[in-house]
């Protein structure tokens, strides 16, 4: 039994054949990206693609470095502006409390922007930078 749609996400990210994982420290899943974690992806793939002959192989990069400019550009708009666009609609970062690691600290407020349909958060880990 999963949260409703869950599967479906999967599945999809599944066929698109992108699954990073990375565990944290208290084990959860996330795939934490920067704007140079992508820009090296898509280098390394570039260098790839100059080497395959493969026309499927070729085909799957293609689409692979196209997935990362695409979300390279929208991770850019939320640095940029506190703001994306998918699809035509305008997403403006909302104000998260995050509950305080232990007794001494504070909670923080975090901006945050979730694009559910994608499976995809944007935040920034220090919301100051």
């Amino acid at each position: 039994k999963v949260p409703l749609g869950l599967y479906n996400s999967c599945l999809s990210m599944l066929n698109l054949r992108c699954l990073g994982i990375v565990f944290d420290l208290d084990e959860t899943l996330i795939v934490a990206n920067t704007t140079r974690s992508f820009e090296d992806r898509i280098d390394a793939l570039q260098r790839k693609l100059s080497k395959e002959t493969d026309p499927q192989r070729i085909s799957g990069m293609l689409a692979e470095i196209k997935r990362y400019q695409e979300d390279r550009t929208m991770l850019k708009q939320y640095i940029d502006g506190d703001q994306v666009i998918d699809g035509g609609k305008m997403y403006k970062v909302q104000s998260e409390v995050v509950p305080p690691l232990a007794d001494n600290h504070q909670p923080m407020i975090r901006p945050v922007i979730r694009l559910q349909e994608k499976s995809i958060i944007l935040t920034r880990i220090n919301p100051s930078v």
